[in-house]
């Protein structure tokens, strides 16, 4: 475009110089000559080509502007929206943080509950357990059943008030449960069959609730539906049972009874098993292992009581000394087995006949002390006599095959005819069994009596 203004702008000067020189004649020879008008036609178009140009500049400057003014009203907006948001979230926040220190306070209030009822069954806890430890110490110190029957029905009365229940032992024969202690107006004088309970059935603590699906235990006899059965077990063996009736509608305080109940239990069997131990190593200490009758050792401790007995009452008591006969000669034959069925044969059968409140004690080998209280020469004579001849018609048998039968040689000693003391009387007795073995043996012979002073 500047080229051809240039050549135009060249054209015109010399055209105007030649009409300065030569006339205007000239001058239009000159233009005539020239490309003057396609010089303009040129630049005529490359105008218009440089307006299209701007024009098309321009239109995208509108465009780009247009989409700038909306870029920047969108803009706008959303920095509108974001303030509002912003604000509406200032004002939320400012109101959760106004009841904010409300339900602080109510959660507050609640926990301050839940540690209040928390520190209540802590200290009903607590207290029942001082106060089991306590009657533990006590029932650790009972002497007989009779002792912790009564320890026992203040006890569980105390632990579950409001509450029915019993305490069951099992009975000498193991085929049934007898009641030991009850409680809550439970019967007293009641017994069951250890297949009445599926505690003892199955070793473990029963559970029955209304709408459980728990069998029902056939003791419970006010809320058959509803009740708690925990064995008392101790090494490993089940001594007796408690029982809980009413047990239902406790919520959460049911783990808490539960687990009391097996605490108490758990005591009562040891006391129970305890008892038993001492028992059994009394009369394991009292008795011979072979007969079951009591031995020389507690014939010492019981001497001296039946002597002050008939000393204070003024009755008689008759002492006899047994001698199997010819046991040597018996064992020596047909062997100590023998020997030993032939001694309990003897203990079975003196056990059997003798009076109630009599003493039978083995003294030494064949050698047995008979106490016969309230006896004198003619009573104690009297009965001695049958059990003599008792003794002879006892019928032997070891491993299916007969064996001899045996007699009893017996001398006797009554208080106070012949002698004041225990020693003065077996010493008595000893010399009138001498007297029957020389006499022949199967007999009763009766020491002499004392020479007034």
């Amino acid at each position: 475009m500047r080229q051809l203004a240039e050549q135009k702008l060249s054209e015109m000067a010399s055209a105007i110089s030649t009409h300065t020189r030569e006339g205007s004649e000239a001058s239009r020879r000159y233009v005539g000559t020239h490309q003057g008008r396609t010089v303009m036609n040129e630049i005529r178009d490359q105008s218009r080509i440089i307006q299209l140009e701007l024009d098309l500049r321009m239109a995208r400057n509108a465009v780009a502007y247009d989409s700038q003014k909306i870029a920047i009203q969108t803009a706008a907006w959303v920095f509108t929206g974001a303030g509002i948001g912003l604000v509406l979230f200032v004002y939320v926040m400012m109101r959760r943080e106004i009841h904010r220190p409300s339900a602080a306070a109510q959660e507050i209030a609640s926990y301050a509950e839940t540690l209040d009822r928390g520190k209540q069954l802590i200290e009903r806890e607590r207290n029942e357990i001082a106060r089991l430890n306590e009657a533990s110490n006590f029932l650790q110190s009972c002497n007989s059943l009779d002792e912790v029957a009564a320890l026992s029905t203040n006890l569980l009365a105390g632990l579950f008030p409001g509450r029915q229940g019993a305490l069951w032992i099992y009975a000498a024969s193991l085929n049934r449960l007898t009641t030991l202690a009850a409680f809550g107006g439970a019967p007293v004088d009641s017994s069951l069959a250890p297949e009445d309970c599926w505690g003892l059935r199955r070793g473990q603590i029963h559970e029955t609730s209304a709408g459980g699906s728990a069998p029902c235990c056939d003791h419970h006899l006010t809320h058959p539906e509803l009740g708690l059965c925990i064995p008392l077990i101790a090494h490993g063996e089940t001594l007796g049972l408690l029982t809980l009736d009413g047990t239902d509608g406790l919520g959460a305080d049911m783990d808490a009874l539960r687990r009391l109940a097996e605490m108490v239990a758990r005591q009562l069997g040891l006391t129970l098993a305890n008892l038993r131990m001492r028992e059994t190593l009394k009369e394991q200490s009292i008795r011979d292992p072979l007969t079951g009758v009591f031995n020389r050792r507690y014939l010492e401790a019981v001497a001296a009581k039946e002597i002050a007995h008939a000393n204070r009452s003024g009755r008689p008591l008759a002492v006899a000394m047994l001698d199997v006969d010819h046991f040597k000669r018996f064992n020596d034959l047909h062997g100590h087995g023998a020997g030993d069925a032939a001694l309990v044969a003897v203990c079975g059968y003196l056990k059997a006949n003798m009076r109630e409140g009599d003493w039978i004690f083995r003294y030494g080998g064949e050698e047995f002390v008979l106490l016969l209280r309230d006896a004198d020469h003619a009573d104690a004579e009297a009965k001695i006599a049958e059990l003599r001849e008792g003794i002879s018609a006892i019928s032997l048998e070891l491993g299916g095959n007969s064996l001899p039968s045996i007699t009893a040689s017996i001398g006797v000693a009554v208080f106070p005819d012949h002698g004041m003391t225990m020693d003065a009387l077996l010493e008595g007795a000893d010399a009138a069994l001498y007297e029957a073995k020389s006499g022949g043996r199967n007999r009763v012979s009766f020491a002499p009596e004392l020479v007034a002073a």
